[in-house]
């Protein structure tokens, strides 16, 4: 299942290949998650759930452009509240304790349309934010972490996690760092985004002083 942009009409494409043994790559804003329980309850005019996610539940989504999943494919992505998914955890910070990275399986078209599509997906992994550093092998990286090597326009920060954020016109950079029991920081989220598309990388790493190799 392929969508092209309303605006120059290129089909979607997307990374799908992990960025080393260590990390994952994971998807923003390609699909909402819905209540509905059934086909015959989709209707044109529905709220996005604020429900987390569940393993070994079966849901069904809306997916959109950049979406390009075929069925039986996996995929993740990177699930929030409706109110943090579009306006931003800055707006929402209390969302990022009810966000996960979620890893689903593309089960069946339910409905198709050239600009979207709901079906059915399988829920195989939900990891909370604040497990991720749990979750993923830690990684070492001698010198600053990349948000300090350039002026960010934001920096956020609230109770254990930080956020950088450096927006462009057309494309930009995130990154999300969550502080462990032991005071030390963690980069579990970095995303680049653009026009076409939003990818992130999921992982753990912490950052140590030296020149950076």
């Amino acid at each position: 299942m392929v969508f092209k942009c309303s605006c120059c009409g290129e089909a979607a494409k997307l990374d799908k290949n992990d960025p080393d043994e260590y990390s994952q790559i994971a998807y923003d804003h390609i699909m909402d998650w819905s209540d509905f329980t059934s086909p015959d309850d989709i209707t044109e005019s529905w709220n996005r759930s604020d429900i987390i996610p569940q393993v070994n539940t079966r849901r069904i989504v809306q997916v959109y452009f950049p979406f390009c999943f075929d069925e039986g494919e996996e995929f993740n992505v990177l699930f929030r509240p409706a109110l943090s998914h579009f306006n931003g955890w800055e707006e929402y910070p209390e969302e990022l304790s009810h966000s996960a990275v979620v890893k689903c399986r593309f089960d069946e078209v339910i409905t198709f349309t050239e600009d979207n599509a709901f079906i059915y997906v399988t829920v195989k992994q939900v990891t909370m934010l604040d497990k991720l550093h749990e979750q993923y092998p830690l990684v070492t990286v001698n010198g600053p972490p990349y948000s300090q090597k350039r002026r960010y326009d934001t920096v956020f920060e609230y109770g254990r996690y930080t956020i950088y954020d450096q927006p462009y016109e057309d494309f930009g950079f995130w990154q999300l760092f969550y502080t462990d029991d032991l005071g030390v920081p963690h980069m579990v989220l970095s995303c680049s985004w653009y026009i076409h598309g939003e990818e992130i990388t999921v992982g753990n790493k912490i950052f140590i002083e030296g020149e950076e190799k």
